[in-house]
């Protein structure tokens, strides 16, 4: 029986030194373990932080183009503008350039009368001809005033223009203040 209480102490000492060295096995591999659980959880949380900033972006972007789309129609629309007001323009000034020969011809023709008039000596014919020189001076004064008219409307064309290309270049220049403040921001 001695010998089998010595043997028995060795196979008890022999398991304790067995379990303990289990037992610090499985507390080293348990660190490990959750080493590498923090590690994932770690990488998880990147993950989606990764994905909401890429959301955000794509967000940013298609808001950007939603106004890039918006601004591309907005300068179509003022080249179309722009192509109307030059168009006008130019029949403006075909009109005023028809008006200034209508007055030449008729002062050629005035002045023709008068040296056929002074020709003639009737003084009744003269002064016919002096209520037709009034009358077609007060037409000239009309096709002066109006070509005056004309050209002050189109003096405040030109000015309302530029104003709103100003306008245009302040609000374009604030959008990409605003812009870069917002990305910088991020």
């Amino acid at each position: 029986m001695g010998g089998s209480h010595s043997q028995t102490k060795c196979e008890s000492t022999s398991c304790r030194r067995d379990l303990k060295m289990f037992r610090e096995k499985t507390k080293i591999l348990q660190q490990k373990l959750d080493e590498m659980m923090c590690l994932r959880e770690t990488e998880s949380h990147v993950h989606d932080q990764e994905i909401m900033v890429h959301a955000l972006k794509e967000s940013e972007w298609r808001q950007e183009r939603k106004w890039l789309q918006r601004e591309v129609k907005r300068l179509k629309k003022n080249l179309v503008q722009q192509k109307t007001r030059k168009s006008e323009m130019e029949t403006k000034e075909e009109a005023v350039e028809k008006w200034k020969r209508l007055y030449l011809e008729i002062k050629i023709e005035l002045d023709n009368l008068i040296n056929k008039t002074t020709h003639q000596g009737g003084r009744w014919r003269e002064d016919e001809l002096r209520r037709e020189m009034r009358a077609k001076d007060e037409t000239i004064q009309l096709l002066q005033d109006h070509i005056a008219s004309i050209e002050q409307q189109w003096s405040r064309r030109e000015r309302e223009v530029d104003i709103l290309r100003q306008s245009l270049r302040i609000i374009t220049h604030n959008n990409k203040k605003n812009k870069k403040a917002k990305l910088l921001q991020h």
